[in-house]
């Protein structure tokens, strides 16, 4: 049983992982709907400088290791301690969502250089997927399980899954479009559930990032993004392209077959 240190701890935990989590949904719809964060985000380097790297990254990693550091619980239950258990759940997570790649996105990586071209997506996109990660199972997951945990194991893993998979999934509203719809939204949040899951049983957050990542890649090029990125090989013609894609990709130059690897980055800004 809990001691009242421990409830208060535990309090505080959720608290500040609430207030981390609503400093970064104010922060991304600063810089996706309004004109000065818009053009602070056209400079590219300052969305990831300013967003993703202190609030997405720094904060909820501070917010895990003062967890940790209290005695709340440990690093290994927080997912912050590396060992051979994230070996096996980062095999698994690549092994479950390459299969699910490889399925939904079959007709796509037919096209030549298309494979190539996934795997550097996946790499541009692990910032944000450590972020995402980070802020909804690292912060304020463990946090809700923690403030839950005398209703019993399983229920407070419950409340850690819904919480964390609708926040994930309203939290796209502070992105652009296509992602900042209801429906959209609400997709999402069923999406978070096999990344909360793997956390869950695994309790590796370096596997969850994984599998999130891969997710990520697939909403990407299913959602005709990625051919921002990679002109023509993974998401067909030009003409198909959305508003978003078709910009990016020609600030990227692949509108002429030539993708100049030093936008890339600027490229997942743009259609993030």
């Amino acid at each position: 049983m809990a001691t009242e240190g421990e409830d208060k701890a535990s309090r505080l935990s959720l608290a500040s992982a609430v207030v981390i989590v609503a400093l970064a949904f104010s922060a991304n719809a600063f810089f996706n709907h309004t004109a000065l964060g818009l053009d602070l985000k056209s400079h590219g380097d300052v969305y990831v400088l300013g967003f993703f790297f202190p609030l997405g990254v720094i904060l909820p990693a501070a917010h895990i290791g003062w967890v940790s550091s209290v005695r709340l619980a440990s690093a290994r239950w927080l997912g912050a301690q590396v060992g051979w258990r994230d070996v096996t759940a980062v095999a698994v997570a690549l092994a479950g969502g390459g299969l699910l790649a490889a399925g939904a996105l079959a007709p796509q990586l037919r096209e030549p250089g298309s494979l190539a071209a996934a795997h550097r997506l996946f790499a541009l996109l692990l910032v944000a997927s450590t972020a995402e990660v980070l802020l909804f199972l690292g912060a304020l997951g463990n946090a809700a399980q923690l403030a839950a945990g005398a209703i019993g194991r399983w229920r407070a893993g419950l409340v850690t899954l819904v919480v964390s998979s609708v926040t994930f999934g309203f939290f796209h509203l502070t992105y652009p479009a296509p992602w900042n719809t209801m429906g959209r939204c609400l997709g999402l949040c069923l999406v978070w559930v096999p990344v909360s899951l793997i956390f869950l049983f695994s309790r590796s957050l370096v596997a969850a990032v994984v599998l999130n990542n891969v997710l990520a890649v697939v909403g990407f090029v299913q959602n005709d993004l990625g051919a921002a990125l990679f002109g023509q090989c993974i998401c067909g013609s030009q003409s198909d392209h959305t508003e978003e894609s078709r910009d990016a990709a020609e600030m990227c130059g692949s509108a002429s077959g030539q993708i100049r690897p030093d936008d890339l980055g600027h490229a997942v800004v743009l259609i993030l």
